[in-house]
């Protein structure tokens, strides 16, 4: 069994803040430059559509900030369509992962987070072994089964086939349990659910944010769990929570107090509704940006190929 001191998650799939925006400004230059070369080899070769032979739009390409609001609220909907499958969290965790991920090698302007999205969900399904027939998710999602197929390969080799993923969602049933027993009176059932469903809530509004390739899934689940105490006023249980998480930092030499900080504002991000009008305007500009290019599938068969990093 895997564990994630010696995972991939930690030690491959896990940032600092400045590391994962220069990660995606790379990504975000790299797309740039690879539509303006598409564009220009299909205008000299003479091979480019209707579609393509436009100038490059006036507007400008998407910036990094720009992708970041498309890609939140693609993981919006990634959790609604979750919920609306009533999938349960451990698929939700590890498709938003899976989503995350690829966005990190990756840009929008390459790969529209839709399609993405539903591959995402699907790969997670059978990793999380939640069975769902391809038919049937695609009849769910209102989508092309073969838009999705088409995009399993692509997404599985910029995910580097490394499926194995820790989220927030299962350390919160852990901590709960060591928790319960721990105390000298045990939380009451009814209680407990209550409170697992307010952790799992608060974990939804920090997979919205870069918290999940930032921290530990554990301390996510551990800030969740005690805030979701607080909230439901077990005062017993949310010291000993705050008590653990103090030993656990002193251990690692982390500074708890500035996590906590950061995390309870990178959930208000995550909480921020979204300006939907400002969405579409700059889906467009992503749309207006890919008639520069080709096809998704031909551009992903050819660097699956060329064998990218």
């Amino acid at each position: 069994m895997s564990h994630y001191p010696t995972s991939t998650q930690k030690n491959k799939w896990s940032f600092d803040a400045p590391t994962l925006a220069l990660r995606r400004q790379e990504s975000n230059n790299r797309a740039i430059e690879n539509v303006r070369e598409s564009y220009r080899l299909a205008v000299e070769n003479g091979s480019h559509t209707n579609a393509q032979s436009a100038t490059e739009p006036e507007c400008g390409p998407p910036t990094v900030e720009e992708e970041g609001k498309i890609r939140k609220y693609y993981e919006k909907q990634l959790l609604a369509l979750c919920s609306s499958f009533q999938f349960p969290h451990k698929v939700h965790g590890t498709a938003m992962t899976y989503f995350k991920r690829f966005y990190v090698k990756n840009s929008l302007i390459e790969h529209h987070p839709k399609g993405i999205m539903l591959t995402c969900i699907y790969l997670a399904c059978k990793c999380e072994e939640n069975y769902i027939s391809m038919e049937q998710f695609a009849r769910g999602a209102s989508q092309n089964l073969k838009e999705i197929l088409n995009k399993e390969l692509p997404v599985l080799h910029h995910l580097d086939f490394e499926l194995i993923t820790f989220t927030p969602y299962r350390s919160i049933i852990g901590l709960m349990l060591n928790l319960n027993d721990k105390l000298t009176e045990p939380i009451p059932e009814e209680t407990t659910a209550a409170v697992l469903a307010s952790a799992q809530a608060y974990v939804d509004e920090l997979m919205l944010t870069d918290a999940p390739l930032t921290f530990p899934p554990s301390q996510l689940a551990l800030v969740a769990l005690s805030t979701a105490c607080y909230q439901h006023q077990l005062p017993q249980a949310h010291a000993k929570l705050k008590d653990d998480a103090f030993k656990a930092a002193a251990e690692q030499s982390v500074a708890l107090e500035e996590n906590l900080e950061l995390l309870e504002r990178m959930r208000c991000e995550g909480a921020t509704p979204i300006n939907e009008e400002e969405v579409r305007n700059i889906d467009l500009k992503l749309k207006l940006w890919k008639t520069l290019t080709g096809d998704d599938k031909d551009r992903d068969k050819k660097r699956l190929k060329n064998n990218p990093t």
